[in-house]
């Protein structure tokens, strides 16, 4: 639920989780200090994602992990 109102309220838009493609959401694992660890398993790696500015970097799973 906002606190602010307009115009210093962030759309709710802005903190949708990034997408995987046209087949769906990325499975939220947790967060931490502001970044969120989502997991892409039909890709086998995880995104760390920043909210605030949108940035996201993809890590690979190693090999061993199935």
């Amino acid at each position: 639920m906002p606190t602010l109102r307009l115009p210093d309220r962030i759309p709710a838009t802005r903190f949708s989780p990034p997408r995987r493609g046209d087949d769906g959401y990325l499975s939220f694992l947790g967060c931490r200090h502001g970044l969120a660890l989502l997991v892409d398993r039909a890709r086998f790696d995880v995104v760390v994602w920043n909210p605030v500015s949108g940035t996201q970097r993809r890590v690979s799973f190693p090999p061993e992990f199935s």
